[in-house]
């Protein structure tokens, strides 16, 4: 079976459409902090939750915004987010 490859990006850059958001992310302690500092100094972004069907987990990033697929706390997200790689090139 071949795997699906897909290049979300715009010329190369992250489009910030929100594919990379679609899993568990392990973030340190110190980027909890940092994005707890963030959402104290931004009262109006609010945690979306993301619920599932009882046949199967998918389990979106609480920060992904679902009607815009953007990342609502993109300046201070956590290294495994700006290091997640969506182009084979």
């Amino acid at each position: 079976m071949k795997a699906l490859v897909s290049n979300n990006t715009c010329n190369g850059r992250c489009s910030q459409c929100g594919e990379c958001c679609s899993e568990f992310l392990t973030i340190t302690k110190k980027e909890a902090q940092i994005i707890t500092n963030y959402l104290k100094q931004h009262p109006e972004i609010k945690c979306q939750h993301h619920s599932s069907s009882s046949d199967k987990i998918y389990v979106l990033c609480p920060f992904n915004d679902q009607v815009t697929r953007r990342c609502l706390i993109y300046d201070v997200r956590p290294k495994i987010c700006r290091n997640f790689i969506c182009s084979m090139s």
